[in-house]
């Protein structure tokens, strides 16, 4: 897709998600606002959907939405009840505790140890014992 084209497409994007102060992530079409009561949370959300899904049906673009996940980021030691469920194209889009965004599991308390973990597993020697050695013998 060329520069000019991408950038009508991003550009075309509904980006508010509620009246005050929303940052808009733009990567794979994932969203944030900075709500205190979850029930506000889920209605600027409902808004949004609808917004996206005839965006979405405008560009002709398909989207799996068994793919797609909702999380809510709390501030340590507050929780919040389970929120009654969102639907994208009359499907129900899962609540989740932790989700994978762009290569990094984010987990509703913002503690980064999900992902660190994933990391020092794939960084651990294997213990099978083999290693490589690269010598040049350049004169």
């Amino acid at each position: 897709m060329s520069p000019i084209l991408f950038g009508l497409h991003v550009n075309d994007m509904p980006s508010t998600l509620s009246p005050r102060g929303v940052s808009p992530l733009r990567g794979r079409h994932g969203h944030h606002s900075h709500v205190r009561k979850p029930t506000l949370l889920v209605s600027y959300l409902e808004s949004y959907l609808n917004d996206f899904q005839r965006w979405v049906s405008e560009w002709r673009i398909a989207i799996n939405v068994s793919k797609s996940t909702a999380i809510i980021f709390a501030r340590a030691g507050r929780r919040f009840i389970q929120p009654r469920p969102v639907t994208l194209f009359g499907e129900p889009i899962q609540w989740v505790d932790t989700t994978c965004y762009l290569g990094v599991t984010l987990d509703t308390r913002r503690t980064w140890a999900l992902d660190i973990d994933q990391v020092r597993k794939k960084t651990a020697p294997s213990g099978t014992g083999s290693c490589y050695i690269s010598s040049s013998s350049a004169p």
